[in-house]
């Protein structure tokens, strides 16, 4: 019961995680604006995890690290950096829903890895075949719902990173559940303040490496500032608490379970809250989604 505990507050913080972003991606205009504002809010979540980290006297077992913990660590670490800035950039171009379903295509790349890395010995049946084609075909769906919604056709650029993204989503599951299943002592807040850790820094340096100025202005920084903290603070409650879950639900039971969760909250929120106009296109896609993921689910 622990591990559905465990997901229900990850996807609750994750769903509030959205709503911070999607307020937060108006003002992306640019790629460094997205990189600017992830780093902050990486950088923010690192120091959340310090304090987790005293809170539970745990500072001796940050200074005990192995080598698979450092790799764990660098995989998460670029995993997450490439999701949070493709996140905001894809949020910003197309429908809300469509992003979100876009990352369902990360729930395959996470049950696929479980199934090819030894270590995790967690079989791919022939239902986890079937259920990733329904999710690719309710992707496809979902480009007509972005049109009528945005009145435009995604630019091969955007088409690009709408496709990065749930690789970056799967990637970054993927590396939370090798590390719980393969360290022996495994310890979520310390994974969670190394990983924001080092993507604070790989963010900040792939910013100072970019020659392209921000163009978030100082009077929209008072906008900005607020969401990102939120959004630091419920980016950290989700992977912290999901890294948990992973400890006891198998990769076919959690991201599929927290996924259709997911996706049905940020329909909810996207027609409620940021008024986007509920269609046939979004209704079979959503729903074609959720059958996908079901049948990956299937006992």
């Amino acid at each position: 019961m622990s591990g559905y505990f465990f997901l229900t507050i990850s996807l609750l913080t994750g769903t509030a995680k959205g709503y911070c972003g999607k307020k937060i991606s108006r003002y992306t205009e640019k790629l460094t604006d997205a990189i600017s504002i992830s780093s902050v809010r990486m950088g923010i979540c690192a120091l959340f995890g310090f304090i987790l980290i005293l809170f539970q006297h745990k500072l001796s077992v940050c200074t005990t690290l192995t080598t698979i913990d450092i790799l764990c660590i660098l995989w998460s670490a670029i995993a997450n950096s490439a999701f949070v800035v493709l996140w905001l950039c894809c949020v910003h171009s197309g429908a809300y829903m469509l992003v979100e379903i876009s990352l369902t295509l990360g729930v395959p790349i996470a049950v696929c890895g479980s199934t090819l890395i030894p270590a995790l010995h967690e079989p791919l049946r022939f239902r986890n075949i079937i259920g990733i084609i329904i999710l690719v075909f309710a992707s496809i769906l979902m480009q007509g719902y972005n049109q009528k919604v945005k009145k435009k056709k995604l630019t091969p650029k955007e088409f690009a990173m709408l496709l990065a993204l749930p690789f970056s989503s799967g990637l970054a599951d993927l590396s939370q559940k090798y590390y719980i299943k393969t360290v022996l002592s495994a310890d979520a807040a310390v994974f969670s303040f190394y990983s924001f850790l080092l993507s604070a820094v790989i963010l900040v340096f792939s910013r100072l490496v970019q020659r392209q100025k921000s163009s978030i202005s100082l009077s929209n920084i008072k906008n900005v500032l607020p969401y990102t903290v939120l959004m630091a603070l419920f980016l950290y409650a989700n992977i912290y608490f999901k890294t948990l879950a992973a400890a006891e639900l198998s990769s076919a039971v959690l991201y599929p379970l927290i996924q259709c969760f997911s996706m049905i909250l940020s329909f909810l929120m996207s027609v409620i809250l940021f008024r986007e106009k509920a269609t046939l296109h979004s209704f079979f896609g959503m729903l074609f989604a959720i059958c996908g993921i079901l049948v990956i689910n299937l006992n």
